[in-house]
């Protein structure tokens, strides 16, 4: 009888389909990372000739997410300019990928006092004094938004004109082990957010969700949780006396966990794993992210939560793609 598992016998002239169907054979979904050689060895066989099916299909030459990169959404510069001339503003959640991000073109737009609120450096969650470092004009408080005396501390000392809040979980999949930081994040953190904005009279507030919530219903820790806040931010609209605006964002090209762990598995030569074969992902990139938030000063309006989003994101993009494309 022929081995199961040698590529020369069974590998040869199949489809992608049929390739993918014998790596899903080998490793059933679900399955630990495969240790036995000779699946390993089949394993390699099979992903040879799935780049070769691919490049024969004229895929593989680019990036597949090149169309995404090059993308950019149109950002009135003006309007928002004068929004921001002469204001404090305070990110919240402005050491993560998006806030970093923020901050270089507020500084870019001439804005000279900045405020980041977050929780990266915070050695001591519970502090209601909390420290901070300066860049520049910009100065770094290591703050948890859950703590609400802290926040409130940052809000009485510097006095913000206008907040972005992006402070939350960043990862979906960790928001399902750390549910209670997640939801107390999104949920209370945000309260305390809309609360203070209230309180010390700010005139702008912007919240980033997420393209999940979208969903009707979601059994989801991540996107049921931004929902809530989504619920909480449109309540504030509609009583309070700050405008609030929301932008929703999609999957963040330079934040991507996906990409981020594929490449770290090909660099240290372990077996890339993805989610399924025929998953697909419309993906944004930080400029429209960025321009988004920003443009929300300008188009939000009184009374009401108008939410901002790219509505064009192309063509979605196929995860085995990526990982392939990654492996070569």
């Amino acid at each position: 009888m022929k081995s199961a598992f040698n590529p020369s016998e069974v590998f040869e002239c199949a489809s992608k389909a049929e390739i993918i169907d014998r790596i899903q054979q080998l490793v059933p979904p679900g399955s630990g990372e495969p240790q036995n050689p000779e699946i390993l060895a089949a394993l390699q066989t099979l992903t040879a000739q799935l780049i070769a099916a691919y490049k024969a299909d004229g895929k593989l030459e680019n990036d597949p997410f090149c169309d995404v990169r090059d993308r950019s959404l149109h950002l009135y510069a003006a309007g928002v300019s004068s929004k921001l001339k002469g204001k404090t503003i305070l990110v919240t959640g402005g050491e993560g990928c998006v806030g970093k991000f923020l901050i270089e073109k507020l500084l870019e737009l001439g804005t000279n006092q900045i405020i980041s609120a977050d929780k990266a450096r915070c050695q001591n969650l519970e502090e209601t004094r909390p420290v901070y470092n300066s860049k520049g004009v910009v100065k770094f408080y290591a703050a948890d938004i859950r703590n609400f005396e802290a926040l409130k501390y940052i809000f009485e000392v510097e006095k913000p004109d206008i907040v972005f809040h992006l402070a939350a979980q960043r990862s979906p999949g960790l928001a399902e082990i750390q549910i209670r930081e997640t939801v107390t994040t999104s949920l209370i953190g945000t309260q305390n957010v809309i609360q203070l904005c209230e309180e010390y009279g700010v005139e702008h507030c912007v919240f980033s969700s997420t393209g999940k919530t979208s969903r009707y219903f979601t059994t989801e820790v991540y996107a049921a949780s931004k929902k809530f806040a989504e619920w909480q931010f449109a309540k504030a609209a509609q009583a309070g006396d700050v405008i609030y605006g929301m932008v929703r964002f999609t999957h963040m090209l330079e934040n991507s966990l996906f990409c981020e762990q594929m490449s770290n598995k090909v660099q240290q030569g372990m077996t890339v794993n993805v989610h399924a074969p025929h998953r697909y992902v419309t993906a944004q990139n930080l400029v429209e992210a960025v321009h988004l938030l920003l443009n929300a000063l300008v188009l939000s309006v009184p009374g009401k939560l108008k939410f901002l989003m790219v509505r064009n994101l192309g063509w979605p993009t196929e995860t085995l793609e990526v990982a392939l494309y990654k492996i070569v």
